[in-house]
């Protein structure tokens, strides 16, 4: 009877998916599980008999102690260590592990005993880790960030970083729950939204530029980008989007196409080219048109083809003045000389500018 009531134990012992130690009240490990063996990395034949400290790091040994001897006076099943409190085992190998231990007194024969259930807590701990850098990545990110909820009616956020916060000017309370879309006010008439919520509708990624407005009315472009997020099922259950203010690289980016169209539509002359090797690197429409040249043409000539200077050496001798800081702008009264060889008087207004980290001259012309 007594060996069927032992198999019967082992067999339940080794179905516990946790570690189970059992010690008696003078701590000395009687039982363990296969499942202990594998945590702590000991045979049973090597930890039966031993103190219980055997699995327990040398530092804490003192603390336990005084620990154990309350629990024993008290009797009654509790889990060990507070919330202030962290509890470690030790493995053979000497490394220790934060773990989450429930202690169990029975008796047997009237001979008290103490069954420990015992949680590794390492891989839970890295993944709070991981979750907490994440969460400060997050938190620090520049850019805004929101999570929303794609298994909720309108698909509310749910999340939302200081970043976002900052950007927009909303409160916690009028950002949360509410669909993103309170960011376009009343500016609701735009071919970006129609694609965003396509990509929505389909479960896929997008990004979009959209006319976005801070609390305060402030009008700003925003570069979106969304990702759906998928459960085991290919449900998307959430979307992540990532703002981005571009307002000032769109003001710039307006600046120069209207530079850029003032450059081509201008009656004058304007003629770009490389300070170095004096080669055209643009002129405009007027100066195409005037001088009967076309800008593929341009891109193997320099000033000396349409003036009287007769080489490089007497043209850098004139201009070389801005090169030297000594003047900002110099003004010349030479004439041009066309495609077919008629010519025509003109006074330029020329500059050295820079464009990226190349030295270039700037000339305006006009004819006089």
């Amino acid at each position: 009877m007594f060996k069927q009531d032992q198999e019967i134990f082992n067999i339940l012992l080794e179905t516990i998916s946790q570690s189970v130690v059992i010690f008696d009240n003078h701590q000395i490990i009687m039982e363990i599980n296969k499942s202990a063996e594998k945590l702590f990395g000991y045979r049973k034949n090597e930890l039966i008999g031993k103190p219980l400290n055997t699995l327990i790091p040398k530092e804490y040994h003192t603390n336990h102690s005084a620990h154990f001897k309350g629990f024993i006076k008290e009797g009654k099943r509790r889990k060990m260590g507070k919330q202030t409190m962290a509890i470690f085992g030790a493995k053979k190998n000497e490394i220790t592990f934060p773990a989450k231990i429930e202690l169990n007194p029975f008796s047997i024969f009237n001979k008290p005993y103490t069954m420990a259930l015992i949680n590794d807590l390492s891989e839970k701990k890295k993944i709070k880790k991981r979750l907490m850098l994440k969460n400060k990545a997050l938190k620090s990110a520049s850019n805004g960030i929101v999570i929303t909820d794609a298994l909720k009616p309108d698909n509310p956020i749910i999340y939302f970083n200081p970043a976002f916060k900052k950007l927009t000017g909303y409160t916690k309370e009028e950002i949360l729950h509410k669909n993103c879309r309170f960011l376009q006010k009343d500016d609701t008439q735009q071919e970006a939204i129609n694609k965003l919520k396509n990509a929505i509708k389909k479960g896929e990624k997008c990004q979009v530029t959209l006319r976005n407005y801070k609390k305060d009315g402030t009008l700003f472009w925003n570069d979106l980008h969304i990702t759906p997020i998928k459960n085991d099922k290919g449900i998307v259950t959430n979307y992540i989007g990532i703002l981005n203010d571009i307002t000032d690289k769109k003001n710039t980016e307006e600046e120069r196409n209207y530079l850029a169209k003032i450059f081509d539509e201008s009656v004058n002359e304007i003629h770009v080219f490389d300070a170095k090797t004096l080669k055209y690197i643009n002129v405009n429409y007027g100066a195409q048109k005037t001088l009967v040249y076309n800008l593929d043409e341009f891109m193997n000539m320099t000033p000396i083809d349409i003036t009287p200077y007769n080489d490089e050496i007497e043209l850098r001798e004139t201009i070389d003045v801005l090169q030297n800081k000594n003047i900002e702008k110099l003004e010349i009264e030479t004439v041009h000389y066309r495609k077919d060889g008629t010519h025509y008087p003109v006074k330029t207004h020329l500059q050295l500018s820079k464009l990226g980290e190349r030295d270039v001259y700037v000339a305006i012309i006009l004819d006089i």
